[in-house]
């Protein structure tokens, strides 16, 4: 009995810290990314729908390095969905009007869009550049773009945030494993264009991050 009350005990502890970790993680993809620059250079509207699909491309990268992680990584990624989903009512509430965002209904559609999304994501990552393209296409752009040039810009920062996933150092705590992702929950991200962080920036985010939470 005492055996089970630790175990129960230590479970609990284990995903008290996960939490901790997955509100870090999201708040990585909401604070470090450059969301101005996906708009400028993708040539978005800066609307709500804009914001939930960069929002869930970086989620699904996101899940894409924590895919290794077994367990722990489900129960992580299940957790920064429920983050992202109280943070998608939070802004649909500033835009006033209808509140469309705020109903049930509405989150009910953006996660089957999520779903799908990272579905197709999987899909392309997994298979060649044009396969890819078309996730992105269809998923990122909604089927509207035809700048053939802003897709092609799009699967280049996917290849290349994945590949930077394996070798990245982590700014703040030097290194990008198992053992800092689980217990910390602190990612960081490529901008669009180039292949360097900002350092001083994402320190900054890191440092911040780690104070709220």
């Amino acid at each position: 009995m005492q055996f089970k009350a630790k175990t129960i005990q230590r479970t609990l502890s284990l995903q008290r810290i996960l939490r901790k970790s997955a509100l870090r993680l999201y708040l990585c993809c909401a604070e470090i990314v450059d969301y101005d620059e996906f708009i400028k250079e993708l040539s978005l509207p800066d609307t709500f729908n804009s914001w939930f699909r960069i929002s869930e491309l970086h989620m699904w990268l996101c899940t894409v390095r924590l895919a290794s992680e077994g367990p722990e990584g489900k129960f992580i990624r299940n957790e920064m969905l429920k983050a992202l989903w109280v943070d998608a009512k939070k802004r649909g509430k500033k835009l006033g009007g209808t509140g469309y965002y705020e109903t049930a209904e509405s989150i009910d559609i953006l996660c089957g869009q999520l779903k799908f999304a990272f579905v197709a994501y999987d899909e392309g990552l997994l298979s060649d550049d044009k396969t890819l393209a078309g996730a992105v296409w269809r998923n990122f752009f909604e089927m509207k773009s035809e700048d053939a040039t802003k897709i092609d810009k799009l699967v280049e920062f996917i290849r290349k945030q994945v590949i930077n996933f394996d070798i990245i150092v982590i700014i703040y705590l030097e290194k990008q494993d198992s053992s800092i992702i689980l217990p910390t929950g602190l990612m960081t991200f490529l901008p669009l264009k180039g292949h360097a962080e900002d350092e001083a920036r994402t320190k900054a985010i890191l440092k911040e991050i780690l104070s709220r939470t």
